[in-house]
């Protein structure tokens, strides 16, 4: 066997090409002075400090004073994010369409994998140029410019985000495959807000007479597989149910074995069985609206 050999390149520092090392602060006394002097912001205010933002790793620096607390300031460093590309990178044979419907469809669950990760807010409406913004809160009575910048590049995930958003960046993850292996992972309902009032006004019976119908034939509308999870999530132990019946969000996995678990509780329950079964082929297949 061929012992292992660190092919870091060197130069490189352990984190990714885009570590906080790679980017020093200061470089001689205007930039010293610069690190050193301090942020004036009214409670309230926010404030955008272009000269703390690289322009490649953080490509914007926003800073917020808290309403209420004076020593309390909100970091918050963003960089554009083309998703677009992500998807490219992991299935070259999508087209731009398609990519862009596998985009919006996805959305939920996107959201949910950036900010489970990274503790990034995205917005805006073009996929080519999302803005992933980070926070951090900081606690200081008279915070400096370089107390600011440590903050950004050191007690965020930015730094993550553009290591792992660069396929060439040796010795991180890659953030086209977590992206898809999230997103395939996990149950995510489209158009949730509209699915989760329909699903409100299903009674049961509705409920159970959709199942009927469809049992071996068709897979169920995603308002029916919301009202049959609430009712299963809010009858016992079952935190990842009710997790999808409440965000239309939840880890096939995990909610696999609640249903499992529910399976064991109520087998002798014809019922519950027929709903069960419709559950595990709606988190195989998806749910058919039509």
């Amino acid at each position: 066997m061929n012992t292992p050999q660190n092919r870091r390149p060197e130069g490189t520092p352990a984190g990714g090409q885009f570590a906080p090392n790679n980017h020093p602060e200061a470089g001689g006394v205007a930039l010293a002075d610069s690190a050193s002097r301090p942020i004036i912001l009214n409670q309230g205010e926010d404030d955008v400090y272009p000269e703390l933002a690289d322009g490649e790793v953080i490509e914007r620096l926003t800073v917020s004073r808290d309403e209420e607390d004076p020593d309390k300031y909100f970091v918050y460093p963003s960089r554009a994010v083309n998703f677009h590309a992500l998807v490219e990178h992991h299935q070259p044979d999508l087209d731009e369409d398609a990519r862009e419907e596998w985009l919006n469809r996805y959305q939920p669950a996107i959201d949910d994998f950036m900010s489970t990760r990274y503790g990034a807010e995205l917005s805006g409406d073009d996929w080519n140029s999302i803005d992933a913004e980070c926070s951090v809160i900081i606690n200081d009575p008279n915070p400096t410019e370089g107390r600011i910048s440590d903050a950004a590049w050191n007690e965020t995930r930015i730094v993550a985000l553009a290591n792992e958003e660069d396929p060439g960046t040796f010795g991180t993850e890659n953030l086209s495959r977590l992206l898809f292996e999230h997103v395939e992972a996990t149950a995510c309902v489209p158009d949730f807000h509209t699915r989760k009032a329909e699903s409100e006004r299903m009674s049961a019976d509705e409920a159970d007479r959709i199942v009927e119908e469809r049992l071996g034939k068709r897979e169920l509308p995603d308002a029916a597989a919301l009202h049959i999870a609430y009712e299963m999530g809010m009858s016992g132990p079952y935190p990842t149910m009710a997790r999808f019946a409440r965000t239309g969000l939840g880890n096939k996995e995990e909610i696999r074995s609640d249903l499992r678990k529910i399976y064991e509780r109520d087998q002798h329950s014809p019922r519950a069985t027929r709903r069960g079964d419709m559950l595990f082929t709606y988190l195989q297949h998806g749910g058919d609206n039509s």
